[in-house]
């Protein structure tokens, strides 16, 4: 079946209103925050596999319960503190990415050399709202972890089955695996999550009401004819017929503002009326 990709279209506006250039997240900043994790990480797998051939061997079930409590409190608290600094880095980092292209966009729609954007308590919030969600997402990545290996290790002791027929340490291999798969799937995905949330809060907070849906124009847009996700769903809409479409941020579509639905790659190209900026000069 063909592919049919939409062009970008190019609506017009109103009298004094013009596109900026879009500020879209940032590939270095989701790949710095992966990083930080799988270094956070590593001491911890290490640790699990070290145990591994003592729970094949010697270790009764109640000492590998116990084991395995004790390692999972410990851990909890260890990532506790190292969720807090790559949460408040990772969204600080993003803010100011964001903050330095609008800048950007700005100045060069008012044909001036440059631009500064003054953020006020909404920023702040939406700021503070987005480290909160990201440390509870990078607290769970270990908790869901051993609580998997925890699993395992008692299916182990009971004689079940594991999948694939594979033992215990093979299966361990795996479960690391798919841990740094959910790694890199959340340090993607929420960093355009706070990209959106920062641009929403910064742009409305100048005047910004407004922005043209775009998409990545590919066969993985969701609704895209003949794509790999022709249809679209609660969780995740029709993005493929919001390309060119224009938005309030006031008014978003059921499943979000572009970038914030999971593994969305749209983004937003703000739509400025020189009259109704606020607090850039």
């Amino acid at each position: 079946m063909p592919i049919f990709l939409n062009r970008k279209s190019r609506e017009p506006l109103p009298k004094g209103k013009r596109r900026i250039a879009p500020v879209r997240p940032s590939r270095s900043i989701a790949v710095n925050v992966r990083r930080a994790i799988f270094k956070a990480l590593g001491p911890l797998t290490e640790e699990v596999g070290n145990l591994i051939p003592w729970l094949q061997g010697t270790a009764t079930p109640a000492q590998a319960a116990q084991v395995m409590r004790e390692l999972q409190d410990r851990w909890r608290q260890v990532f506790g503190v190292k969720a807090d600094q790559i949460a408040r880095a990772w969204v600080a980092h993003s803010s100011a990415h964001a903050k330095e292209r609008l800048e950007a966009s700005i100045a060069r729609a008012l044909g001036i050399d440059m631009t500064r954007v003054f953020d006020d308590e909404t920023v702040r919030d939406a700021a503070t709202l987005m480290e909160n969600e990201a440390r509870d997402l990078i607290t769970s990545i270990p908790a869901e972890h051993l609580a998997k290996v925890q699993q395992a290790v008692t299916h182990n002791y009971m004689q079940l089955p594991l999948p694939e027929d594979k033992n215990l340490e093979e299966y361990i291999q795996d479960l690391t695996g798919i841990t740094q798969t959910r790694v890199r799937t959340i340090a993607r995905d929420q960093t355009s999550k706070i990209n959106t949330a920062v641009n929403m809060a910064r742009q409305t907070s100048i005047g910004i009401e407004e922005y043209t849906w775009r998409t990545a124009k590919d066969s993985r847009v969701v609704g895209t004819p003949g794509g790999l996700y022709p249809e679209g769903n609660a969780v995740h809409g029709n993005h493929y017929k919001r390309e060119g479409q224009t938005f309030r941020w006031d008014t978003p579509p059921s499943d979000g503002h572009p970038g914030y639905p999971i593994k969305c790659r749209c983004y937003s190209e703000p739509i400025i009326d020189v009259n109704q900026l606020k607090e850039a000069a």
